[in-house]
Parts: structure tokens; sequence; C-alpha cells
């Protein structure tokens, strides 16, 4: 089963961490993929230097030029860099870490099963990659023997969108099946946009076709640093990911994966945070204000929440919406002349 690491790089002071992350599994990737974002290319300057050349060529690295565009942008380029060559996928984020024996455990969970996703559990560490805090997990989670778990959709739907938290993580502590990767560049969850919360959106959709392989072990680091987007609570990102969980709980209801209280749950509790923290600002007041009606119980909220998050959705971040949901917010077109 061939492995392949997706690594959209910018930030190269963490490159000592990630080069010990690669080198140290006990179970190497067939390929590492890196596209180096940084303003001066100085992934591509170190990397393609000796002493790291030699390194970089063990490790199988190819190192190409991003598109200097965004996050987004470069992840969107690592997808079609690897253009389906593996059937698992690890899309490694620069600064996290992964331990000696997160391929290993995760090829074995990919063999036992017929996951299309596996996640571990990690720690939260500070900038330097100290380990500080473990995984917030379900404490069913957290307690049980087993190393490895099947967790089938509505399980995984509870515990996170009907919670409302995502205690799974990120990408950088998943393993996923090629068929889910192209859907990363323009994620979504029937018709919802899951920009924002692409990661959890991912795990979700995974969920769906066989249950999500859970590897019950820490084998991993997020890194807290200020540069990060969860840091940035007034950031593009930040509003997406706050503004996206009600929309998605709408949608997970629909298809009966969570009922009316944990959607009442995720109203409350993030539709008040989205509220609190945005709710004044002029680019946000359809949105609140759908959101305000829904939790007061207005008639037809639910549409309206729907229907301004796709709008909120292509106004801020066109390049990640599917085009065919993209048309429904989208002008009429002027009639042609006669």
């Amino acid at each position: 089963m061939k492995l392949v690491t997706l690594i959209p790089a910018f930030k190269v002071q963490f490159l000592p961490s990630l080069l010990a992350a690669l080198e140290h599994q006990t179970v190497k990737a067939d390929a590492v993929l890196l596209s180096d974002d940084s303003p001066n290319a100085d992934f591509l300057r170190v990397l393609q230097a000796e002493p790291l050349a030699a390194r970089c060529e063990k490790l199988k690295l190819e190192v190409v030029r991003g598109p200097c565009r965004g996050a987004h942008a470069n992840v969107t380029h690592l997808v079609k860099l690897w253009a389906g060559r593996s059937e698992r996928v690890h899309l490694l984020f620069d600064d996290d870490i992964v331990f000696p024996t997160f391929y290993e455990r995760h090829l074995q969970a990919a063999a036992q099963s017929d996951c299309r996703v596996s996640v571990s559990l990690r720690w939260r560490s500070a900038e330097d990659g100290q380990p500080l805090l473990r995984a917030n997990a379900p404490e069913a989670v957290s307690t049980h023997p087993a190393r490895l778990l099947a967790l089938p959709a509505p399980v995984l739907f509870a515990t996170t969108i009907g919670a409302p938290t995502n205690w799974l993580g990120e990408f950088s502590n998943t393993v996923m099946h090629a068929d889910l990767v192209p859907g990363i560049t323009l994620p979504r969850l029937g018709d919802v946009p899951t920009v924002g919360l692409e990661d959890l959106g991912t795990f979700l959709r995974g969920s769906l076709d066989a249950p999500l392989a859970l590897v019950n072990e820490h084998l991993g680091c997020f890194r807290s640093s200020a540069q990060q987007h969860s840091a940035q609570t007034m950031g593009t990102m930040m509003k997406l990911s706050t503004c996206a969980w009600l929309p998605l709980a709408l949608e997970s209801r629909r298809r009966g994966l969570i009922d009316d209280a944990q959607v009442q749950r995720c109203a409350q509790f993030l539709g008040g945070l989205a509220l609190k923290r945005y709710g004044a600002l002029p680019e946000l007041a359809p949105l609140c204000g759908a959101l305000q009606a829904f939790r007061a119980g207005a008639p037809g909220a639910a549409d309206r929440v729907q229907d301004e998050w796709l709008r909120y959705a292509v106004a801020m971040v066109p390049h990640a919406v599917a085009p065919e949901l993209a048309a429904r917010v989208a002008p009429a077109a002027e009639p042609a002349a006669a």
C-alpha cells in the first residue's frame, strides 16, 4: 500500500522538526512532496544544497516552488502534483509533528479495515514542540482499552457536530484514502461548503462510506503559535470555521445523523460565539441575522442560514467553493443581444 506525504510549506523555522519527523518514521512514506510557498523560496534554497540534499534523496523528498497565493492554493498545487500516485495520502502541515510510529500505525489501520480515513490522537504543544495538553477526546474513547477503534458515521457526527467540538484534530494527524483527496480543494458535505472546517468535513464525508479508523494513541503534536489561524479570531479562516458549524449541523440533521437537540446545542454554543464575535461586522450581517432568527425559532430560518452561509463562503473564498454551489448565488447572466 503506497503512501505519499504532501507538505504545504511556509514556515521554514520548523524545518529541523519536519525533517526529523520524516527521518525517524519506522515505516517511511513512498514519496514526500513539499511545495515551498515561503516568500524567498527558503525551503528550495536550503533543501537543494548540501548537506540536506542527500538527506532529501533518502526521504524521496521532491521540493517544488509553490504558487504563493495562499494556503489553499498551495494545497491545491500539491494535490495536482500528487495526481493519484498512491492509495493513501498524508497532508502534513510544516509546523506540526508526527511521532516515529505514525505511518506504521496508520498503515496498519488501513490494512485492518476498509476505512477511508484514519485519525490518531495528538498532543497540543508549545511553539518549541514540547507537548503540553492531550487532545480532548470523549471519555468513551480516552478510557477504551483498544488501540484501534472503528467509529461509524452516527457516532462520529454525534460526538463532533452534535457536541459540538472537533476532538479529532487536523489533517496532520490523519491519513486519507486517495478518493478523498480531490475533495480537499473544494470541501463540501452535500450542498454545504465546509470551508473553514475542511479537516472535520473530510473526516465526516469519509465516514459515510466506511467507519473512521481511530488509532487510539497520541502519535503527534499540534503546535500552538501566534501565526496559526486559530490564534487570529478576526481573520477570514476563523470567521469561516466559526460560522460553518450550524450549516453543517443542519445538513447532518437532514441526513438523520444528529437530532434536533444537538442542532440546537450547536446553534446556542457556536452560533452564539459567531454572534458575539462577528455580529457587528457588516460583511456578516445577513448570516448573523439568519443565525439570530434560527435561535429564536423563526419559520424558514434554517433555509436562511444555509443560503446566507453559501453566499458568505462564495464571497470570502470563491476558489474553495464547488462551481455548481457557487453558481447558486452568482448573478444571472445578461441576455444576449438580438
